[in-house]
């Protein structure tokens, strides 16, 4: 979609710089976003007042006038105004229909179950919100191989604070020197070094603009961190 947002309130400026955040870094980091564009959504739940819900209002309104001669309803400018409301049902199956057509990135199932069945205590660390992670997992059906899920939404600090990372290590039951992060992000590996831990910087081509200068090593093939590859690299003592 290509036209202009022009914002005329605090409302529209707020969903409309959300908007341009999520754009911002789908050209900067060559991110895969999907961004939805909608004015209004409305619902069974939505409250009956003019500033909280406006359908739920205007059908109220006219419903509550239907027995008197003459209704009035008030509308702003000439009326000939178009907005488009779409069903809150009809909004979460378009956000499923977008699920479902993710795919993780080649490899990383595989690496997943190899480390399961070595023996790996595998824990998720993201910035993501718990629901979106569970959203993930359920899809791919990834929670038989995980110990733990921990989501940055829910710490006090977020990355490139070690945090995060800190409290992974903790949940494996093992020593720091003992772990490892697999990341592709700047500030996350940027976190995981802070937190002491050896990190695997994946240049993947999924993300650009991204520094690995500072994890212990970079790869492009999942293959590269096999439990026998695993062997001949240096961790710190």
């Amino acid at each position: 979609e290509s036209i202009p947002l022009q914002f005329s309130g605090p409302y529209g400026c707020s969903k409309g710089s959300a908007e341009q955040y999520v754009v911002d870094h789908n050209k900067t980091y060559n991110l895969r976003t999907t961004s939805l564009r909608l004015s209004t959504i409305y619902g069974p739940n939505q409250f009956y007042t003019y500033n909280q819900g406006w359908v739920g209002w205007f059908i109220k309104s006219f419903i509550d006038q239907l027995n008197n001669d003459v209704i009035e309803i008030s509308f702003h400018g000439d009326g000939k105004q178009v907005r488009d409301i779409l069903y809150i049902d009809d909004f979460t199956n378009l956000i499923k229909t977008i699920i479902n057509k993710f795919k993780l990135i080649d490899g990383v199932l595989k690496l997943i179950q190899h480390y399961k069945q070595n023996g790996i205590t595998l824990i998720l660390a993201s910035s993501a919100s718990m629901a979106n992670i569970n959203m993930i997992f359920n899809k791919f059906n990834l929670n038989q191989y995980f110990k733990a899920k921990i989501s940055g939404a829910e710490l006090k600090a977020s990355k490139p604070h070690p945090e995060i990372f800190e409290k992974a290590a903790k949940l494996t039951g093992h020593l720091k020197k003992k772990c490892l992060v697999i990341e592709d992000a700047t500030n996350v590996i940027k976190a995981a070094k802070s937190a002491g831990i050896f990190c695997v910087a994946f240049d993947g081509g999924h993300s650009k603009n991204q520094d690995y200068s500072k994890a212990d090593i970079v790869i492009n093939d999942f293959e590269a961190i096999y439990i026998e590859k695993l062997k001949s690299i240096k961790f710190p003592s």
